[in-house]
């Protein structure tokens, strides 16, 4: 497997999944729901199964893969920020403040 995905881009490698599952060069691959969300209201996916380890609040009909009973079947994903080496303590302040401010507004 390793060599088939060696060309994807690690920055751009969700995105690039997406588009080819829509354009049917893929069948399935894992994803974030919040990445796809809106192909699957669109209806150009159509998820199978959450592999965490409780339902989405956004996608609630959706079962996990402990609910079909694969209950080895488990990934979390997670985000990150990154910024240069360097940066000044009062734009990582303003950063920090501003990305609190928004993970933190329903």
């Amino acid at each position: 497997m390793q060599q088939q995905l060696s060309w994807l881009d690690p920055w751009n490698f969700e995105f690039v999944f997406q588009e080819d599952v829509i354009k049917i060069v893929h069948q399935r691959f894992f994803a974030n729901v919040n990445s796809v969300i809106q192909f699957i209201n669109a209806g150009k996916l159509s998820p199978l199964a959450l592999a965490g380890n409780k339902r989405s609040t956004v996608i609630p009909a959706i079962p996990t893969f402990d609910d079909l009973g694969y209950k080895e079947i488990v990934s979390y994903g997670w985000q990150a920020v990154l910024a240069p080496k360097g940066l000044p303590s009062e734009v990582k302040a303003k950063l920090s403040k501003a990305l609190l401010g928004a993970l933190n507004d329903p």
